[in-house]
């Protein structure tokens, strides 16, 4: 018997089925919540502002002046006066014709006509001169520390640099003034002569400064030296001295052997004439100038007249 071969059944096909692309999903985008809205305040519109009216101040009334209710004065009731009736008068005698005195004529009265002197100026160039003095205590010989030129210039030197004037204007002189010492008797000062030293002892210095001026200047300039001269101290005049010792002779600088003691300066500066060196004013601490009266011109002494001589009289045997 025959076998029956199965037939194969096909496969059914499948019905392709399309399969559309996944869509591109949109970028989200923050929305951000809205801004909280600021409440709405209410304004009000100005009011109208009044417009200013000016008010006259009130004029000022016048005073009331009380004026007096004039009082009628009576009117006086006229009085009759009689007229009085002339009595005569008695005849006056007739005076004797005396005669006049003759005037004396007055003396006659010369008017004084005063000479009117004129009032001293200044000079237009004067010299104003300023004195001082300083004391100064040396070692050893007070006499060779006055003789050495080095010392004296040196004190000129400082009194220049401290007035600010030239060293050719200060004249400076110097006197020594010695002193035993505490232990020498009186009777032993002869004994120098045999070779005795005596220790040291002071010297003393007077000092002029002296600067030519115009006369609109004397005053600044005499006031200023006043100042500044009366205000330095032994100090600082120690140190001008020896810095300008310095310079002359280091070496004595090195050992210095005196110390300034006092320094001073007078009150007032004389203001003296170029020309005739006579003093003709002066200058005080405040500037103030007083000129001083031209001395007076010496008289000249009259001269003897001569006597006239005798005529010689005739002899008698000359003939007439």
């Amino acid at each position: 018997v025959p076998v029956p071969v199965p037939v194969p059944v096909p496969t059914p096909i499948p019905t392709p089925v399309y399969i559309a692309p996944p869509s591109p999903q949109p970028t989200p985008v923050y929305i951000a919540p809205p801004s909280p809205q600021p409440t709405p305040v209410y304004i009000a519109p100005p009011s109208p502002q009044p417009t200013p009216v000016y008010v006259s101040p009130p004029s000022p009334q016048p005073t009331p002046v009380y004026t007096p209710t004039p009082v009628l004065s009576p009117v006086p009731t006229p009085v009759y006066v009689p007229t009085p009736v002339p009595s005569p008068s008695p005849t006056a005698p007739t005076p004797d014709p005396s005669p006049s005195p003759t005037p004396v004529p007055s003396p006659s009265l010369t008017p004084f006509v005063g000479t009117t002197t004129p009032r001293p100026t200044l000079p237009p160039v004067v010299k104003v001169k300023l004195q001082g003095k300083s004391k100064l205590a040396v070692q050893g010989s007070p006499q060779a520390w006055c003789d050495d030129p080095d010392n004296i210039n040196s004190f000129k030197q400082g009194i220049a640099a401290i007035s600010g004037q030239p060293v050719n204007a200060v004249a400076a002189r110097c006197t020594a003034q010695r002193r035993l010492g505490q232990s020498d008797e009186p009777s032993e000062i002869q004994s120098e002569q045999q070779g005795r030293r005596l220790q040291g002892g002071q010297v003393n210095l007077d000092y002029t400064i002296e600067v030519e001026v115009q006369q609109s200047q004397a005053a600044t300039v005499g006031q200023s030296l006043i100042t500044t001269m009366r205000a330095v101290t032994p100090a600082q005049m120690q140190t001008a001295v020896v810095e300008a010792l310095t310079q002359i002779a280091p070496a004595k600088a090195a050992v210095a052997t005196f110390t300034v003691a006092e320094i001073e300066a007078e009150q007032t500066v004389a203001l003296v004439d170029v020309t005739s060196d006579i003093q003709v004013g002066t200058v005080d601490e405040v500037g103030e100038v007083v000129v001083l009266p031209p001395p007076p011109s010496p008289t000249p002494s009259p001269s003897p007249s001569p006597s006239p001589s005798p005529s010689p009289s005739p002899s008698p045997s000359s003939p007439p």
